[in-house]
């Protein structure tokens, strides 16, 4: 239960509103249950904005004109009255400051207050989620954060165990409400191509989908789709495929190119001939190192022969003893 505003409380409320502007008395009054009558005669007895905005506030105390049909008094009330006048700032102050007290002192305060929650639609399971603001932002928070963790952990799961398979745009969807699975309908053409599911109806349940990441469901449901071409089909293949049970409609696009024989084959050749190019251009390296080398060699041995010559007309010149020229040949 909520904790009920009294006429007691107008004070610590118009202290809660002193950052409201006091022209827009009139937008509040109706966003709390006010009459229309009921505030023509606040505008005809009081005329100072101020006045008529506290009279205002003061008829809301009081549940006049039955405004707890739209919601007893109360703090959450009065934060959500003020974001329906786009005043969001202020209205999360409030939470703040009254309901995150009001939580943490164990349910009471005085008189018959009771612990004050938020109501917060969430979209998870078209349910609504009743929380302080502080929790809600930590509830989505968290809930963010799940999302995230799965979405990695599908995303290593697609690569791992279908290392072929190209991960593209991620898309969000929800289940209509009015039915239980989602199916993906393949009634597409495109010439000399075939694109069916390997299971017919192909189908993916909600409870499957919900139950996923338990116990005994660690892998995520899937559909298997087989894309085969004929030598004379399209070039390149656009087929669409609609999503039948989701709450917006959601059309998922299969893009595939043909590899033709004669592509793969240019191809190869066009490898071949690289390769036979850079094994030539080695091999002519290589040759022409060896034939520098060659040349060098000779033009050594040619100066030994040149030498030899030389030194052996040298010793004929000179004359020298039989004797001695094996020594001088040593020598030298």
């Amino acid at each position: 239960m909520a904790t009920i505003l009294q006429l007691d409380d107008l004070d610590n409320v118009k202290t809660e509103l002193r950052q409201f502007s006091e022209s827009d008395w009139r937008r509040f009054g109706s966003e709390t249950g006010l009459r229309k009558n009921t505030l023509d005669n606040i505008e005809a007895n009081k005329a100072k904005v101020e006045d008529r905005l506290e009279e205002c506030l003061a008829y809301w105390l009081r549940r006049k004109d039955n405004v707890d049909k739209q919601g007893k008094p109360s703090w959450s009330r009065l934060a959500e009255i003020l974001d329906k006048l786009g005043e969001r700032a202020l209205a999360d102050k409030i939470r703040d400051r009254k309901l995150r007290k009001e939580f943490s002192s164990d349910g009471s305060n005085r008189g018959s207050n009771h612990e004050e929650k938020r109501v917060e639609p969430a979209a998870t399971f078209g349910h609504s989620i009743y929380l302080p603001k502080f929790l809600e932002d930590e509830y989505l928070r968290m809930t963010t954060e799940f999302a995230n963790i799965l979405k990695r952990f599908v995303i290593q799961y697609i690569e791992e165990c279908h290392p072929l398979a190209e991960i593209n745009q991620v898309y969000n969807f929800s289940f209509s409400p009015s039915c239980g699975f989602i199916e993906l309908l393949f009634d597409d053409f495109c010439k000399g191509w075939t694109v069916q599911p390997l299971v017919e109806p192909c189908r993916l349940h909600q409870d499957d989908i919900d139950k996923f990441d338990e116990a005994i469901y660690p892998l995520p449901p899937s559909c298997l789709v087989s894309v085969d071409a004929s030598p004379n089909a399209d070039p390149t293949l656009h087929y669409s495929v609609p999503l039948e049970g989701v709450a917006h409609p959601v059309t998922l696009l299969i893009n595939q190119k043909l590899q033709l024989e004669k592509d793969v084959l240019e191809l190869i050749a066009s490898h071949k001939t690289t390769f036979e190019k850079e094994k030539d251009r080695e091999l002519a390296e290589l040759t022409k190192k060896l034939y520098e080398s060659l040349q060098k060699q000779s033009a050594i041995a040619k100066e030994k022969q040149e030498l030899s010559e030389k030194m052996l007309a040298l010793i004929k010149e000179q004359e020298l003893p039989k004797q001695f020229e094996p020594d001088d040949k040593a020598e030298q």
